[in-house]
């Protein structure tokens, strides 16, 4: 079962001796979540564990691509299905002359971390890569479908009729058949970085999917290092201390595996 902001409110109640919620008026529900929102910001940029692919169109001649706004450090670029190789950008002035003007297939990548942060090129594409799907959901019902089960057999049809204000096609059976009209993606940009929280501004009914279960119990530490140093009845060195102890080590924990997992 997946764990809830919740699971980490109710911990921290039962550790400051409010089980079952806040009452006291000694930590509010609204200074546990900024609290709570703090930590788990803390715990994407240390840890690096949790990783997005994000997809963008290359553009013919043009070398510098922003960031997406919840990227945090890029690991690896791919360039139309392949890796690229990660050059300081400070190498290039020094080996390359000119290589800002340069144009052929992208062979590295360097980063440029003063906002707003760009991943750029080198060379800069010659070619436009094909266009991409990047606009909301597909909206519709899919009417007068083959439900043979058969994969291999006929094709999937159907036609898009009317819209709804739903992004799910439903169904009582599998469906079976072939996606067809589809285009690959040629000649464009895949990223993969270390990614902020999904939500500035968490709710109790969230749930945590950028930290393993196995690690819950460091989070909740964190957490409640922060409720100890703050001022106010719960202020406590001694318990700030051990807290900010076992969170540490759950960070360095995290950090040793994702190292591990990048060698």
């Amino acid at each position: 079962m997946a764990t809830t902001v919740n699971d980490i409110y109710l911990a921290v109640c039962d550790t400051i001796l409010e089980p079952g919620g806040v009452s006291l008026g000694i930590l509010s529900l609204d200074d546990f979540l900024s609290l709570y929102s703090d930590t788990l910001s803390e715990w994407c940029q240390q840890t690096g564990l949790t990783k997005h692919f994000f997809a963008l169109q290359s553009q013919s001649g043009q070398s510098d691509y922003v960031f997406p706004g919840e990227a945090l450090d890029f690991q690896q670029v791919y360039y139309n299905g392949k890796p690229l190789k990660l050059d300081p950008s400070l190498n290039l002035e020094f080996l390359v002359t000119g290589w800002q003007n340069r144009t052929g297939t992208p062979t590295s990548w360097h980063v440029d971390r003063v906002d707003p942060k760009t991943v750029s090129l080198y060379p800069s594409p010659t070619v436009t890569g094909t266009s991409m799907y990047t606009g909301s959901g597909f909206y519709g019902t899919l009417g007068a479908p083959d439900a043979s089960p058969n994969p291999g057999g006929t094709a999937f049809y159907g036609t898009i009729s009317g819209t709804t204000d739903s992004d799910t096609l439903a169904s009582t059976n599998a469906f079976y058949g072939t996606l067809a009209g589809i285009s690959t993606s040629t000649a464009n940009i895949l990223l993969l970085a270390t990614v902020e929280p999904p939500k500035d501004t968490p709710e109790l009914t969230d749930t945590i999917d950028c930290v393993p279960t196995t690690f819950m119990q460091y989070l909740v530490y964190g957490v409640l290092a922060r409720v100890y140093s703050q001022d106010g009845e719960l202020k406590s060195v001694t318990q700030q201390r051990y807290c900010q102890a076992r969170w540490t080590e759950g960070l360095n924990l995290a950090k040793s595996i994702a190292q591990e997992t990048q060698e």
